[in-house]
């Protein structure tokens, strides 16, 4: 999130339009949610959430629960055009362009689904998870809603349905060979159960950079070779200073102030076992030493080396759109989200994978977007297949993937070339999807995350992120009352 504020937010919900333990895409060679998991306003740039560690995706479909999930009550429609009636969905403002694909989906699928009408609103961010908590906790909950940040709690409280039934009547959700079954697995937020559909894109992580300032200063562009240390050398030979004034910054931090796989990436590069699971963890390993070193390089960039912005530094850049956008800023690690603003604000924008570790490259993965199905709906089936039209429809991938903004690679590998748009015509933009090939879910689901989050994480992150603690004096703060607070 943009800015230097104190809250740190869920990037699930931010990155909705892209919008997204340890899940690795292997079968995204060719290749945003929203999740429950906080991210730092005072780092992030203007999207996403949360970290772990986790087990290898399976390479397999999921397998189908045992019995029906109980929560949905009428037969499964299974992808079917002979649904009518009526749905409202509730979702968040993206942007002006974004905005007006989710409008333009809803108005499409009626016209090709006869007497049906999807009223789709959508509400400032800020207000987005506030006013579904009020709809829901009073039994008029929309049929359809983005990826809330309580969805932990609204699943343990039975307030949104399991999809599993309705996926398995959906063939090609199921294969391996036509569906990126893994992402599945992001959202299994009680009973192994599939509460989410997701649509648009899966995304990553990449590292931005000016070619232009490279090449004035005769630096070499990013390889898929780098390592941190490279990252840190070439930093210091793109920051420039006249006397005591920084005029040039070799780096900006951008989403490794996330916390929904921002600085986790860099921490389980350099080997870090983080969490035991994404689903009601127990452990958070927030002081081990790979996790303190990652926090330790980051705030070192800023205060030791002095090659990143401190957040008046970025306050200030922030005027031109962004730290990067200001065009004093070499490179910066950043979100899929990020790359229609960075087309448009930097001349000659190059990308690449992150930088890796010694245990190699990870990056973060996210959902572009998802939805969940409540259970106040009186028409399931009818919510169901909007969402199953929008993952698997051409003409629906057609008009998100036309937006130009996915930096990454559909739920449906067929439609590959469509997300591809995006960032084919950038250097190095096959960044988007090679990314996806080293991705981990770093996303927390905790019924009382928002609590840890706004009661222990936010004001010891506050004064790490300004430099009046070190990363281990967090990390002793934090550890020992974030996994009290778990285990409660």
């Amino acid at each position: 999130m943009a800015g230097s504020g104190t809250r740190i937010h869920h990037r699930s919900l931010r990155l909705l339009w892209l919008s997204a333990v340890a899940i690795v895409l292997a079968a995204c060679g060719a290749a945003p949610a929203a999740n429950t998991s906080p991210t730092s306003s005072a780092a992030a740039t203007t999207a996403p959430a949360a970290p772990t560690e986790a087990a290898a995706a399976p390479t397999v479909a999921p397998a189908a629960p045992t019995e029906a999930p109980a929560a949905a009550t009428e037969a499964p429609a299974g992808g079917s055009s002979e649904v009518s009636g009526e749905i409202t969905v509730l979702n968040w403002n993206v942007s002006a362009a974004v905005d007006k694909v989710f409008q333009d989906q809803a108005v499409e699928f009626s016209k090709t689904h006869p007497n049906t009408k999807v009223n789709m609103t959508l509400l400032p961010f800020d207000q987005y998870n506030q006013k579904l908590t009020l709809l829901m906790s009073s039994g008029s909950a929309p049929d359809i809603a983005g990826l809330p940040a309580d969805v932990m709690a609204f699943a343990e409280q039975g307030k949104i349905v399991p999809l599993d039934q309705y996926i398995q009547l959906t063939p090609e959700l199921q294969d391996p060979a036509q569906t990126r079954v893994e992402a599945h697995n992001m959202v299994k937020f009680k009973d192994g159960h599939i509460y989410a559909m997701q649509s648009g894109s899966l995304c990553s992580m990449q590292l931005y950079y000016n070619q232009e300032l490279f090449d004035k200063a005769g630096v070499a562009y990013p390889t898929d070779d780098w390592t941190w240390d490279d990252f840190l050398a070439a930093a210091k030979k793109l920051t420039i200073k006249n006397g005591d004034d920084t005029t040039q910054w070799g780096a900006d931090l951008g989403y490794l102030l996330g916390w929904d796989g921002g600085w986790q990436a860099i921490a389980a590069s350099f080997g870090a076992d983080i969490m035991d699971t994404n689903f009601n963890p127990k452990q958070i390993n927030l002081n081990s030493p790979e996790v303190v070193q990652a926090w330790q390089f980051m705030q070192d960039l800023v205060y030791k080396d002095k090659v990143a912005p401190p957040p008046a530094a970025r306050d200030a850049l922030g005027q031109a759109g962004g730290p990067f956008q200001s065009d004093k800023v070499a490179m910066v690690p950043d979100g899929c989200w990020m790359l229609s603003s960075y087309k448009d604000a930097i001349k000659k924008l190059g990308m690449a994978v992150l930088p890796k570790g010694k245990a190699g490259h990870v990056h973060p993965i996210w959902y572009a977007n998802a939805y969940v199905v409540t259970n106040d709906s009186k028409n399931k089936q009818l919510a169901y297949e909007f969402l199953r039209w929008l993952a698997v429809d051409q003409k629906a991938n057609e008009m998100m993937a036309g937006a130009g903004l996915n930096c990454g690679a559909p739920l449906l590998k067929k439609y590959d070339d469509l997300y591809s748009t995006a960032w084919k015509n950038v250097s190095g933009g096959d960044a988007c999807v090679k990314s996806l090939d080293t991705a981990k879910f770093f996303q927390i689901f905790s019924t009382n995350w928002p609590e840890i989050n706004d009661k222990v994480i936010t004001p010891e992150w506050d004064k790490y992120v300004n430099g009046t603690q070190t990363a281990q004096q967090m990390a002793d703060a934090i550890n020992g009352p974030v996994n009290e607070m778990l285990n409660k």
